[in-house]
């Protein structure tokens, strides 16, 4: 199953510029757990949820309405 969070990241990465590895860093994860966002294999934890939020300006709108509706 593949959740659009993947989208708001590849956004992200693409507008900055950035690679998975520094994505990682940034958000205090593994580059694995990057990767399985991105290929939309997992769901992000609240934890990075708010990582995102607070570490890369991404709006809780923008991060939920990308979240499946459960």
């Amino acid at each position: 199953m593949h959740f659009p969070v993947m989208k708001v990241l590849l956004d992200y990465l693409d507008l900055t510029k950035m690679t998975n590895v520094d994505l990682a860093r940034k958000l205090d994860c593994s580059e694995s757990y990057i990767s399985h966002l991105l290929s939309g294999a997992r769901v992000p934890s609240t934890r990075v949820l708010n990582k995102m939020h607070e570490t890369l300006g991404i709006s809780y709108d923008e991060l939920f309405k990308s979240l499946p509706q459960l």
